[in-house]
């Protein structure tokens, strides 16, 4: 199965970050998988591509709690960027906390499509990708 698509991982954890690129990787789900540490450098990176969509995202991965800008702060942005980018983006919450509060946040927030615990699990993995239907 491949597929062709753009995926951002944002996300703090070196080893979260090597792992979804392997596993994307792996499962020839994805061709270009860009890595950031914190929501700052992604809407940086963000705002100088929005009418670029060979690397603009399909898919972001985004962690909750991150240096700089954490994942809510990003989305924030995000929301007031995405009308000027040239595609539509999915964003999935991936993070290790199991605090209500940010899952109901994150499950609240209009720009999540899902809210996915660390570790990943592969087959939740895969159905993001291909829910995104990105042939």
């Amino acid at each position: 199965m491949n597929f062709t698509s753009n995926i951002y991982v944002i996300d703090d954890d070196e080893i979260h970050q090597f792992t979804m690129k392997k596993l994307l990787s792996m499962l020839g789900l994805s061709n270009h998988v860009t890595k950031f540490r914190n929501g700052e450098e992604a809407i940086t990176f963000l705002k100088t591509q929005t009418e670029n969509k060979k690397y603009l995202p399909d898919i972001i991965y985004l962690d909750i709690n991150m240096p700089i800008m954490n994942g809510f702060e990003f989305l924030e942005e995000f929301s007031k960027l995405k009308s000027r980018l040239a595609k539509q983006v999915k964003i999935y919450m991936v993070s290790s906390s199991v605090d209500d509060v940010d899952i109901k946040k994150a499950i609240e927030n209009k720009e999540i499509v899902s809210y996915l615990t660390k570790p990943i699990d592969l087959n939740e993995l895969k159905s993001t990708i291909i829910d995104t239907k990105i042939a």
